[in-house]
């Protein structure tokens, strides 16, 4: 992966990666820097779909779309935080938009009910 310029508040772009899990490709939302972080064999992610749009949009979930880079709409949960291993990305597929990244975070903020 190649690092991404830092924005304007110095916080590197939040990559959409895909990882390879035992049936699909998975897409999943982590911050870039960590994802270059040779030191780090784990890191933290948020999980996306597409088969639950179908069904709507959650409290807690977000969607993401040709304006991140993806081809389809991808629902992104973000009140469940998994942890996978690094080795597992198989691909940066694009990078969340800043609108998308603050929504994501009162959703995660929300989600954890953390007083800020």
């Amino acid at each position: 992966m190649n690092p991404a310029p830092a924005n304007g508040d110095g916080v590197r772009c939040v990559s959409i990666c895909r990882i390879a899990t035992n049936t699909v490709t998975q897409p999943f939302l982590s911050r870039e820097e960590i994802c270059l972080d040779l030191k780090r064999r784990l890191i933290n992610v948020l999980y996306g779909t597409t088969r639950q749009l179908a069904a709507g949009q959650g409290l807690l979930d977000v969607t993401l779309n040709g304006a991140d880079g993806l081809e389809h709409m991808t629902l992104i949960n973000c009140e469940h935080i998994f942890t996978v291993a690094k080795e597992k990305i198989t691909a940066v597929v694009g990078r969340v938009t800043p609108e998308r990244r603050r929504q994501i975070g009162r959703k995660v903020v929300e989600g954890f009910r953390l007083p800020l």
